[in-house]
């Protein structure tokens, strides 16, 4: 078997093939070198900018009153490894508009504060590079590996010595994962190269960690149509044939299967909309019935003749209003989430979807950032709430009609005291619970590719196919 693999390395290493498919890939990951250099300085720039815009909210805050009627913002920050995979990171809603008053309207939406409308003509990570381009360049190596020998003869005579068919295919099929990987060893080593030395990340064990998983799953990617390959040309019988076939099955594999799972999607999971609707509805609802029963606000002057009693009575039924209108602001992010993950599910039946939830989950990035971070943010709300209350209890001048600004506390406030939201980052552990389900389903293919292959070389008939 040993013979075979060296020289089936051998060939590849000497053929214009292979040597042009090298230059193409290293030319990607130059290019991501390139973007994500020019990216990460941008992002850099623009999280100082934002950072000091909502610290700017903080200090302006001069007594709890005040606090309880700002528009603070907090964001999950980017994680550093989105030149591996870019996985949202530029749309999905990594930033909650939050204000503490009683029907605030909270909202989420995207960090970003440059053009969003962009972000399609940066993504150059490394999942999409080994997503199309290694899936391609295994076609390109294999359509012909089998086929072409028989064309030749030259398969004939190999199998004429006394050598098991799978060894022949097990040969070709691991020199042409060797080759692949060592190719994007090389490219994403230059990419990190390059990411280094400007800055960017910092060259550390994380990220070496993330570098041999990343190479994991492009092998395990990577054979997947390296198996086809051999399998397709071997039953395919002609190197024409046999990439006619190829291309087809990719195209099917990677576009079509993608594009089919929106619609499933849509059409299977059922949403309440964005929710702004149903919660408009609620607050006409609300605002009719209080003003039936002739509960309003007043100014404090008259309010206190009564001891505040339309004004608790107004706070009481605006709090069950703002828990009413919330749920269905998180139904909605529930909603769109099983929509995600439906067509997520969908998806991974593809071999490229599969490899890019797998490196997600690596790099800690999808939707699983998302789903870790939006109950931190709401959470965030309740302890800024409940800490803007606390201080409102301690001033015996307040009305204390919680969460209804103009009836707090107008006691000076030090903005310091103010507690900060700090995301929570995955751990390890919980990142790469992400990459477990699409990793088996990647390696099932692969198995099962392997298992097409060695059917199809085992039942070919090569005599009779070299003698035509």
């Amino acid at each position: 078997m040993f013979p075979i693999l060296w020289l089936t390395l051998a060939d590849n290493l000497r053929s214009l093939r292979f040597q042009l498919s090298l230059v193409v890939l290293l030319c990607f990951f130059v290019g991501n070198g390139l973007v994500y250099t020019w990216k990460g300085e941008r992002i850099a720039i623009e999280n100082e900018q934002v950072a000091n815009a909502g610290e700017k909210v903080y200090e302006s805050v001069q007594s709890v009153s005040d606090a309880v009627g700002k528009r603070y913002r907090i964001l999950s920050y980017h994680t550093g490894t989105e030149f591996v995979a870019e996985a949202g990171s530029d749309w999905f809603d990594y930033a909650l508009n939050l204000m503490p008053a009683t029907q605030g309207w909270q909202w989420f939406g995207s960090s970003r504060g440059t053009n969003g409308w962009l972000r399609r003509f940066e993504i150059v990570d490394w999942a999409f590079i080994v997503r199309y381009v290694i899936s391609f360049l295994a076609i390109a190596l294999t359509y012909n590996a089998i086929s072409g020998e028989r064309e030749s003869g030259t398969l004939r005579l190999l199998l004429a010595n006394p050598l098991p068919r799978a060894h022949v295919l097990v040969a070709k099929y691991l020199a042409h994962l060797m080759c692949l990987v060592a190719a994007v060893t090389v490219g994403g080593l230059v990419s990190l190269l390059m990411l280094g030395l400007s800055g960017t990340i910092a060259l550390d064990g994380r990220v070496a960690v993330t570098f041999v998983l990343f190479l994991v799953a492009t092998a395990v990617y990577a054979s997947v149509f390296l198996l086809l390959g051999l399998a397709i040309s071997v039953a395919a019988g002609r190197s024409a044939t046999s990439l006619v076939t190829l291309i087809l099955v990719w195209a099917f594999l990677i576009v079509v299967i993608p594009q089919t799972s929106r619609l499933i999607a849509v059409a299977t999971v059922d949403t309440v909309g964005n929710g702004w609707d149903e919660a408009g509805e609620l607050v006409d609802q609300t605002d009719a019935e209080l003003k039936r029963a002739g509960v309003a606000l007043r100014p404090l002057e008259w309010a206190r003749d009564d001891g505040f009693d339309l004004e608790k009575r107004y706070a009481r039924r605006y709090r069950q209003l703002d828990d009413a209108t919330n749920e269905i602001h998180r139904q909605s992010m529930r909603g769109r989430v099983e929509r995600y993950r439906r067509a997520r599910l969908v998806n991974s039946i593809s071999p490229g979807f599969a490899f890019q939830y797998s490196v997600e989950g690596i790099t800690a990035n999808g939707i699983q950032r998302f789903e870790h971070f939006e109950p931190q943010a709401w959470g965030y709300l309740k302890t800024l709430r409940r800490f803007l209350i606390d201080r409102d209890e301690a001033d015996p001048e307040s009305p204390h009609i919680h969460l209804f600004g103009q009836y707090m506390s107008q006691a000076p406030l030090d903005h310091r005291q103010i507690p900060r939201f700090v995301e929570d980052k995955l751990t390890v552990g919980e990142s790469l619970s992400g990459a477990r389900a699409p990793m088996v389903i990647l390696l099932a293919e692969a198995l099962a590719a392997l298992w097409l292959a060695l059917m199809a070389f085992h039942r070919a008939d090569i005599a009779e196919a070299g003698d035509e």
